[in-house]
């Protein structure tokens, strides 16, 4: 779990740096879409300060007796990251550079976590 957690916190922090510092260059990698106006910028911002503090809560928590709990956070953070994304691929025809690694990658992370929440609960079957 730890190690899981580590990986979430680097994922997580590079991308909520570069949705606060560079939003317009990281979400046109992303996505393949530019943003519009102030109000664009500062919603990307403020979805890097969420990512930032995912980021802080899996490094805080990675030997904590609460990683469970935030494993199950992350779970389910990752299926929506997922459902949103190839939402906007099948209706706004998003295709970004990076789409598809995002996209694999939480998929990835999702699969991980449920793997690592299964194998915790049988162990602590004995």
């Amino acid at each position: 779990m730890r190690f899981f957690l580590k990986i979430t916190a680097l994922f997580e922090l590079i991308t909520g740096l570069g949705l606060i510092f560079i939003p317009k260059l990281i979400l046109f990698l992303l996505l393949g879409t530019t943003l519009v106006g102030a109000g664009g910028n500062i919603t990307a911002m403020i979805a890097g300060a969420a990512l930032l503090s995912i980021a802080y809560v899996c490094w805080l928590t990675r030997d904590s007796l609460v990683a469970n709990l935030i494993i199950k956070t992350l779970l389910f953070y990752n299926l929506v990251i997922v459902a949103i994304l190839l939402f906007g691929v099948i209706n706004f025809k998003l295709n970004g550079l990076g789409l598809w690694f995002v996209v694999v990658l939480h998929t990835a992370l999702s699969v991980w976590g449920l793997l690592l929440l299964l194998n915790e609960r049988e162990l602590n079957k004995f």
